[in-house]
């Protein structure tokens, strides 16, 4: 039996209508009244028993709408579970859609929001993707600094992410700025400690590409501000770069490392000679302690100098040069190897095979006339979208 407008609301039966029912419980707040309860008590291997069960067929209708006019503890939507989802959103269309979608109007709001007071492991918003989209996606499309994922931690981390996939292009985060100014990935943390943090135990903790405009100016890594490696910092090539000197503002000056299949140290400086034609050079006092297998280069000044020579080599942190003129300039330099405690755990091994699974491919494969795809680790990069297409994509439209 049916029931249309007017009718008694029975339990078990169709009703049908065009006016909205209400249904208010004005119970003091004391006793946490409920307007609308609904249980399904259907229990042993029973699947997908409904409590409340709401249908929307229209082109912008809410199966379930919840609205909260009170303060900031008031919730539109509340769920609880003690062993499952307390909010399950599934959407099923084959075009854009969403299965929870969450938006905000309040200059302080939050579209969705996720907390977790468990002691330890619990997570406050957790996004799983088993195809080829993401777990979590985020947006901003604000004109000012919008952030599409923002975390925040108070004693931990504000974003953690992890990909558990074994090949392939898996990312546990992976950004994308197309903006000159936009970043795809922004971390900071104005207390001491990290601002993006990556761990891996057998591979590469971060991985960064300036694949898509390769040029001068192009960059995979940008550090502005002092930077450490604590680790060895291998590279193809190396240099420093600065605003030219006679022409700050309009080019650059580049210069390369000096670089050697040792690891060395150069000590250099001036002496003048006393009037026995000798000079006792002064080295720094940790030069011992950091340095071994020393070598020596003197260059007189002003006047050949033929009998100039190491009189007395490296002792106490000193060395003695003699043989030229009295009152002589004489330019000194002394390269040690490092024998530090960390040099000599990690010795630098200047040939070596390379792994087998990386055997065939090469560090610069473009040097050799081989495909980006020959390059070590490397990795297809996604499809570049427009923002207009980014944009229609995070919105549905």
């Amino acid at each position: 039996m049916d029931a249309a407008n007017g009718s008694t609301v029975r339990v078990g039966q169709s009703h049908s209508g065009t006016h909205t029912t209400t249904i208010t419980n004005s119970a003091a707040a004391a006793t946490k009244p409920v307007a609308i309860k609904g249980v399904a008590s259907t229990s042993g291997s029973a699947e997908r028993t409904i409590g409340v069960f709401g249908q929307a067929n229209g082109g912008k209708g809410r199966g379930v709408f919840g609205h909260a006019g009170g303060g900031s503890g008031t919730a539109g939507v509340w769920g609880r579970s003690v062993g499952g989802r307390g909010v399950h959103g599934e959407a099923t269309g084959s075009s854009q859609n969403f299965g929870v979608y969450g938006t905000s109007e309040g200059s302080n709001g939050r579209g969705v929001y996720g907390q977790s007071t468990a002691p330890a492991s619990g997570v406050g918003v957790y996004g799983l993707c088993v195809g080829n989209g993401a777990g979590v996606l985020g947006y901003a499309q604000g004109p000012g600094f919008g952030n599409g994922v923002a975390g925040l931690s108070e004693r931990s981390s504000g974003v953690v992410a992890t990909s558990l996939v074994s090949s392939g292009f898996a990312a546990g985060v992976y950004g994308t700025g197309y903006s000159p100014t936009g970043a795809g990935v922004y971390g900071t943390n104005t207390y001491g400690g990290y601002g993006v943090f990556a761990h891996t135990y057998n591979g590469i903790a971060v991985y960064a590409t300036a694949a898509y405009a390769p040029s001068d100016f192009a960059y995979a890594g940008w550090f502005a501000g002092a930077t450490h490696v604590s680790g060895t910092l291998s590279k193809t090539g190396g240099s420093f770069i600065i605003d030219h000197p006679l022409d700050p503002a309009d080019r650059t000056l580049q210069h390369s490392f000096v670089e050697a299949p040792e690891r060395l140290n150069i000590y250099r400086g001036t002496v003048t000679l006393n009037s026995r034609g000798r000079a006792s050079v002064r080295l720094p006092r940790y030069f011992n302690a950091l340095n071994g297998r020393y070598s020596y280069q003197l260059t007189p000044l002003d006047a050949a100098a033929p009998d100039l020579h190491v009189a007395r080599r490296i002792t106490g942190n000193s060395f003695v040069v003699a043989g030229g003129r009295p009152g002589q300039d004489v330019c000194w330099q002394v390269t040690g190897v490092r024998e530090d405690a960390w040099a000599k755990a990690n010795p630098l091994r200047v040939e070596r095979m390379k792994r087998r699974r990386d055997r065939g491919k090469y560090l610069n494969p473009e040097v050799f006339d081989k495909p980006r795809s020959a390059g070590l680790n490397y990795q297809a990069a996604p499809e570049r979208k427009t923002r207009r297409q980014m944009r229609q994509e995070m919105l549905g439209r």
